[in-house]
């Protein structure tokens, strides 16, 4: 993950959704992609959920 979409994160008290971010870096690894979170992918694949 770059360091810039954990900066993101940290300052707007959002995280990750673990299953939704799981399922996305199962299928990088199965279709052959590096696994890596763009902010990009996780805005597209709603990876982010706000923080509690």
């Amino acid at each position: 993950m770059p360091g810039e979409l954990f900066e993101q994160l940290k300052a707007t008290g959002q995280r990750l959704n673990h299953e939704r971010t799981k399922a996305f870096l199962t299928s990088c690894r199965s279709s052959q992609q590096p696994p890596w979170i763009s902010a990009e992918d996780a805005a597209a694949h709603s990876l982010i959920e706000q923080g509690y």
